[in-house]
């Protein structure tokens, strides 16, 4: 069963003992509109487990009701977290020089030419990033 911004909502009302409200859900579906209840969910229990000291009210961040807001920086924060991965445990794989192939055509003189195009690896890393970038998963 998928979950539902929603659900993800009432749950961190219930966890703050918070009675919800149809505005709060509103400024909620506003604010995280573009991201999977999954990645609003996960973020909610990275702010859940956040010990940082708050120098305003001297409670840890994790100890309150987070804004919606808030939970869009801890999205925001995981996708790019996820596309550095990609990149750093990235390989080429070994057909082509730094991403890139070498093809012969035929140029304007008739003699042969070289030109390049995108290898298949990167093709596919830049795939990957894109699914990262939007919290799906891409096919490995």
């Amino acid at each position: 069963m998928a979950i539902l911004l929603g659900d993800v909502y009432v749950d961190a009302c219930e966890v703050y003992g918070r009675m919800p409200t149809d505005a709060l859900m509103e400024s909620w579906s506003s604010v995280l509109a573009g991201y999977s209840a999954q990645e609003v969910k996960q973020a909610f229990l990275a702010w859940q487990a956040n010990d940082e000291i708050n120098l305003f009210t001297g409670r840890t961040y994790g100890s309150m009701m987070p804004a919606p807001s808030e939970l869009k920086a801890l999205v925001v924060r995981a996708r790019r977290e996820a596309q550095a991965k990609l990149r750093s445990d990235f390989k080429y794989c070994g057909d082509c020089v730094n991403g890139l192939l070498v093809v012969l055509q035929p140029g304007l003189d008739g003699r042969q030419e070289r030109a390049f195009s995108i290898c298949h690896c990167v093709s596919h890393l830049s795939q990957q990033e894109r699914a990262a970038g939007s919290g799906r998963s891409a096919g490995v």
